[in-house]
C-alpha cells in the first residue's frame, strides 16, 4: 500500500486482521502491519510460524528481510520483550534527554503524552505527575503556545518524572503462585 493514502492504516488494519484473526488462539497478535507470536514449547512455536506463513502466502502478503524468528528479544512498539519482561527500548527512552525545561502549554502538553507511554513502568504515575497535570486543567487547546514558568514543585515533578522513565523496571511477567498484590492507579472511591 503506498505510504500518504488517508485511509491506508485502517485499511492496511483491517486486511491484517482478516488474514490473521483465525490465529489468535494460537497467541498471535496484530498490529497495523506487524505480526509477533511467543510460546513456551519451541516446537509448538514453529508449528505456529507455520501457520503464520500459510496465512500470509494466502493472503497475497509478502515478508521484508526485517522479520525476526525465534530470537529470545524482540523490540515492538517502543518496548523490548524477552523471557525476562518487558521493558521500554533505550533508544525511545533517549528522547528524554531533549526536554530540559518546559517553555509552553504546547510543550507540558508533549511531554506528559510521551512520559504516559511509561506510566506502567512508574509506581504512583498519577500523584507523581500530578503537579504538571494541573498546569492543562481548564486551559483550551488554542492556548497551546502559551508561555509558561514552572514553579519550582511543578520543575521538580518534570525531573522526577525524566528520572523515573530512565531507569524504569523490567515489568517481570505474572508467575502463578507467587504472592500477588493488586494495586491501581485511580481516583478514590467512595
Amino acid at each position: 500500500m503506498p505510504f500518504g493514502v488517508t485511509n491506508g492504516p485502517s485499511t492496511m488494519t483491517r486486511a491484517i486482521k482478516l488474514a490473521y484473526n483465525h490465529l489468535a488462539h494460537h497467541n498471535v497478535n496484530t498490529y497495523i502491519d506487524d505480526i509477533s507470536t511467543s510460546h513456551d514449547d519451541f516446537n509448538y512455536h514453529l508449528k505456529v510460524i507455520y501457520k503464520i506463513f500459510e496465512a500470509t502466502q494466502k493472503a497475497g502478503f509478502k515478508l521484508t528481510e526485517k522479520n525476526a524468528i525465534a530470537v529470545s528479544e524482540i523490540t515492538l512498539f517502543g518496548r523490548i520483550i524477552s523471557q525476562d519482561g518487558v521493558r521500554p527500548d533505550p533508544e525511545r527512552i533517549a528522547a528524554i534527554e531533549r526536554y530540559l525545561t518546559l517553555k509552553s502549554i504546547h510543550e507540558v502538553r508533549s511531554f506528559l503524552g510521551f512520559a504516559n507511554q511509561f506510566r506502567k513502568y512508574i509506581r504512583n504515575y498519577a500523584v507523581i505527575a500530578k503537579p504538571l497535570t494541573s498546569v492543562l486543567k481548564g486551559l483550551e487547546k488554542k492556548t497551546n503556545n502559551a508561555p509558561i514558568v514552572l514553579t519550582d514543585d511543578q520543575q521538580r515533578t518534570f525531573e522526577s518524572l525524566k528520572t523515573a522513565i530512565t531507569t524504569a523496571p523490567i515489568l517481570a511477567y505474572f508467575k502463578q503462585g507467587l504472592p500477588t498484590f493488586v494495586e491501581t492507579d485511580a481516583s478514590i472511591l467512595d
